[in-house]
C-alpha cells in the first residue's frame, strides 16, 4: 500500500492479477466506522508491481508495471506517461531522489529519469553492475545509491558536483 494523502491508499497487484493491478481506495469516517470506497481500479496492462512498491512523489505515483516499463500515474487512475518498449527495467528497483528516478534493469543498467509528469526525460545511463537479477531495492544517502545484484554490492556517487 501506498498512502496519497490523509484519506487514501493506493494498492497493486502483481503475479498472476491480470484482472486487478491497482486501485485507489478512499477511507471516509462515520458514526465511529470506517468505510471504503474504490475510485478506481485497473488491469495489470496499465499498473501493476511485480517487485517493488510505487513511490508517490510531488502528487504523482511513479513504478515499474509488468510490461517493465516504468509510468507515471496521476492520483485519477490516468497513465501521465511511460517509458515506452524501448526503455523497459525488467522487475528492476527505483528509487527518487532530488527530483530523480533511480531505475536500474536486470541487468545492472542504471538509468536516471527526471521525475516529473511532463513526460519520461532520461537524463542518464550506465552500466553498473555486471550481474544478473539486480532486483534487490535500492538505498539512498548523502549522495550515495547502493545496489546490489545476487552476489555483490556497489555504493555510487551520485552526488552532483
Amino acid at each position: 500500500p501506498v498512502v496519497v494523502g490523509p484519506d487514501r491508499v493506493f494498492l497493486t497487484a502483481g503475479y498472476g492479477q491480470t484482472e486487478k493491478g491497482c486501485t485507489m481506495l478512499r477511507l471516509t469516517e462515520a458514526d465511529g466506522k470506517i468505510a471504503v470506497q474504490s475510485e478506481f481500479t485497473h488491469a495489470t496492462d496499465v499498473f501493476g508491481s511485480i517487485e517493488h512498491t510505487p513511490i508517490f512523489y510531488n502528487g504523482y505515483i511513479y513504478g515499474v508495471r509488468l510490461d517493465e516499463q516504468l509510468v507515471c500515474l496521476d492520483l485519477a487512475g490516468n497513465v501521465v506517461w511511460t517509458s515506452t518498449s524501448a526503455n523497459k527495467f525488467g522487475s528492476g528497483p527505483y528509487t527518487i531522489a532530488d527530483g530523480l528516478v533511480f531505475v536500474m534493469n536486470d541487468s545492472g543498467k542504471l538509468t536516471i529519469v527526471q521525475a516529473n509528469p511532463s513526460a519520461y526525460v532520461q537524463l542518464a545511463q550506465a552500466q553498473v553492475i555486471e550481474g544478473h537479477e539486480t532486483w534487490g531495492p535500492m538505498a539512498i544517502a548523502s549522495g550515495r545509491l547502493i545496489v546490489r545484484d545476487l552476489r555483490r554490492m556497489m555504493c555510487l556517487d551520485v552526488s552532483q558536483h
